[in-house]
């Protein structure tokens, strides 16, 4: 039997992950970095998941991830 190396995306999944983009997003703010890209990218991602297009949210909240990893000093 062949198996998938990416599980399925739930809702259950995304809603960690948006917990987790929270987190970090608050402290890179709480520390001066421009988060507007990350924002962006999270937004993206909600609307995505409120069309239950959760595969499409989860690629989403990859990217703000990375934008929060990327994000410059102000």
């Amino acid at each position: 039997m062949f198996m998938f190396n990416n599980p399925a995306v739930t809702k259950e999944k995304l809603l960690q992950r948006f917990s987790d983009l929270k987190i970090q997003y608050q402290e890179k703010k709480a520390q001066g970095y421009d988060i507007s890209e990350a924002e962006n990218f999270a937004r993206k991602a909600k609307e995505a998941s409120d069309r239950k297009d959760y595969k499409r949210a989860k690629e989403f909240l990859d990217k703000a991830f990375e934008a929060l990893e990327m994000a410059k000093f102000l």
